[in-house]
């Protein structure tokens, strides 16, 4: 099977009205369940974390996997930060019922246009009906007692890989990823531009379950090297590269922190512009600098986003040759070259 290192990860900066709410709330008895939202600084003050987004050097008490119950535990609170995702939602919460005991608190909290009444109907459907609610501008935060036996709710399955074909293509893939259940437009674009474009080494950057790097591999390449900080990414993509095992390795690294700099002749990468619910310009700049970071200096970093995302502008401090190559259906292919020295 293809190798997953684990090495290093990412913390959030940014101030989070829905975190800020529920920080009190993570102490003693504790089980925190922390996607993209949550720094590992909060993370580790809780008695254990469950996280699905790969960080750097994890204490004992922060879990990482694809939000999988610890074994014989259970816990007088859980605090839960609302996911984007509706099915790592319901899967975090029926997660919740499962490690509180009995007359144990899930303290949640989310946006109101996070889909956060839509979680807390769900969650006295688990619960019970003990429940307080508090509006906090926009935000709510609620306490609710598991009062009954739970019967879980419905999450998709949320745990296990499924096979699917879609317009052709037959991959394995799972709740938890975005757009889990389809092939991105804007990857099948970048798939025919980069077409007989790619040797040597190859890294795409944020590989969620692999379609690009199968792309990849049905090139004349060395090796492929797929990253993500996403659990369920790397399950999925460990799956679907599995024929190509012994020239691949899939890594959970957070933008390739962990990477030796200057190894990939070329890199790919359809790199995710939202953080959480907000579009965020400084994720985007991670990737450019990233990728001026990891590529040869005479390789080539192929990319697709979408239009309205800035590329020659971000890429200009990083690349000294920004090549736009096409714009199909809202996307931007660009091919960088001529990486930069970049100051830390």
């Amino acid at each position: 099977m293809a190798t997953i290192n684990a090495r290093r990860g990412f913390i959030i900066s940014m101030t989070d009205p829905a975190i800020e709410l529920l920080k009190p709330f993570v102490c003693g008895d504790t089980l925190l369940l922390a996607d993209e939202h949550w720094s590992l600084e909060d993370c580790i003050k809780a008695k254990h974390c469950i996280t699905n987004r790969f960080r750097s050097a994890l204490p004992d008490s922060v879990l990482f996997n694809d939000f999988v119950a610890p074994q014989d535990e259970q816990y007088s609170r859980v605090v839960y930060r609302l996911s984007k995702e509706r099915a790592v939602v319901y899967r975090c919460l029926n997660l919740a019922a499962e490690m509180l005991s009995l007359n144990g608190q899930l303290v949640i909290a989310g946006g109101n246009k996070e889909g956060i009444k839509t979680a807390l109907k769900q969650a006295k459907q688990l619960f019970g009906p003990q429940i307080e609610t508090t509006l906090h501008s926009g935000y709510r935060l609620a306490i609710i007692s598991k009062a009954q036996a739970i019967t879980a709710i419905d999450d998709n399955n949320y745990t296990q890989l499924r096979e699917l074909n879609v317009k052709g293509q037959a991959f394995w893939s799972k709740p938890g990823l975005f757009g889990w259940d389809k092939v991105d437009r804007g990857s099948e674009i970048l798939v025919a531009a980069i077409d007989k474009q790619l040797d040597g080494s190859v890294l795409d950057l944020g590989c969620g379950w692999g379609f690009l790097s199968r792309a990849a591999l049905k090139q004349d390449i060395d090796s492929l090297t797929a990253s993500d900080n996403n659990a369920a990414a790397l399950i999925a993509t460990t799956k679907n590269l599995a024929p190509w095992a012994h020239k691949v390795t899939v890594v959970a690294d957070d933008c390739g922190e962990s990477l030796a700099a200057r190894q990939f002749n070329h890199i790919i990468c359809n790199p995710p512009f939202h953080q959480g619910f907000d579009h965020q310009t400084q994720l985007t700049e991670k990737f450019i600098n990233q990728s001026a970071r990891l590529v040869r200096r005479d390789g080539t970093v192929w990319w697709v986003v979408n239009q309205f995302v800035g590329v020659s502008q971000l890429a200009q401090r990083a690349f000294n040759q920004r090549d736009h190559i096409e714009r199909r259906d809202g996307f931007d292919v660009w091919r960088l070259s001529g990486p930069k020295d970049l100051a830390n």
